[in-house]
């Protein structure tokens, strides 16, 4: 995160996957289990929940 309290991304278009799979990395994956492990959800829902709250609350800015 920068001093804008944005989380910054390059800009880039990509198809959505039709199974709704990815990969992150292994520090990503160990960051989400902390998560996942001070709650009651599944990986999937914390994941799920973290992308959209970063969506409605305006905290992606997108470098192009």
């Amino acid at each position: 995160m920068r001093k804008d309290g944005k989380i910054h991304i390059p800009g880039k278009a990509v198809a959505p996957n039709q199974q709704g799979v990815i990969k992150i990395t292994p520090e990503a994956y160990s960051a989400l289990a902390e998560v996942v492990n001070e709650s009651r959800l599944s990986l999937r829902a914390v994941a799920s929940e973290i992308i959209l709250q970063a969506i409605e609350q305006n905290l992606i800015e997108f470098d192009r």
